[in-house]
């Protein structure tokens, strides 16, 4: 559960109803997934302007969630990978 969560947030951010949907499970065991990466630092909130952003417009994980760049914005709980997870789950070069 724990790899195939982190490989349904590779692509970016996605709500909380997103990876339900996406790994076909219960609320419940995708919260207590998400729980457990998060300590182990492999996954975060995305929240603009909370540390996620630290080059300006453009270039950051949660671009496509951002007021500023005229995206439809969320009002779900959105995660996303840190930069730890990004390290651990890129392909081999």
């Amino acid at each position: 559960m724990l790899q195939d969560l982190l490989e349904a947030l590779r692509p970016g951010p996605r709500t909380l109803s997103e990876l339900r949907q996406l790994l076909k499970t219960t609320g419940g065991q995708v919260e207590s997934a998400l729980l457990q990466l998060r300590r182990g630092g492999y996954v975060d909130l995305a929240i603009p302007d909370q540390g996620a952003c630290h080059t300006g417009c453009g270039h950051c994980s949660v671009k496509n969630l951002c007021p500023s760049t005229g995206a439809e914005v969320t009002n779900q709980e959105t995660w996303r990978l840190t930069d730890k997870a990004l390290c651990r789950v890129a392909p081999p070069a």
